[in-house]
């Protein structure tokens, strides 16, 4: 597996092109793709949220649990750090265990508890 850091302007074409993307990957501010030998299978990114940063993550579904969300999210977030962000946050859906298992393997931080979902933090 490889994961390579690029400019958001250089990668926003691939993912319209792959992942049909919705209104907030408009405010990507950074991202990183996710590729495996036939291509683009994800992307983990960060945009701006109210004076934060939140972390989105897409992988396709045969590629779930393989650890590549861990590498991804590990990468967005030194990218962030080098780019002078010290705190991500994510919304996570209660229904998504494991993503809410991911975020605590990791060591964020469970700050708010909603019906729906659960709202993360990690101080980089």
């Amino acid at each position: 597996m490889r994961i390579r850091i690029r400019d958001f302007f250089e990668t926003l074409d691939v993912c319209k092109e792959t992942f049909h993307p919705n209104e907030d990957w408009k405010e990507m501010e950074a991202c990183i793709l996710i590729l495996d030998g036939m291509g683009l299978i994800g992307i983990v990114y960060y945009k701006p949220y109210k004076e934060k940063k939140e972390l989105g993550i897409v992988i396709r579904k045969e590629y779930w649990g393989q650890g590549r969300g861990e590498k991804a999210i590990r990468g967005i977030s030194e990218l962030a750090k080098g780019n002078g962000i010290t705190e991500l946050i994510a919304k996570v859906f209660t229904k998504n265990r494991p993503m809410i298992h991911l975020m605590d393997k990791l060591g964020w931080e469970c700050y708010e508890e909603k019906l729906d979902f659960k709202l993360f933090k990690k101080t980089l």
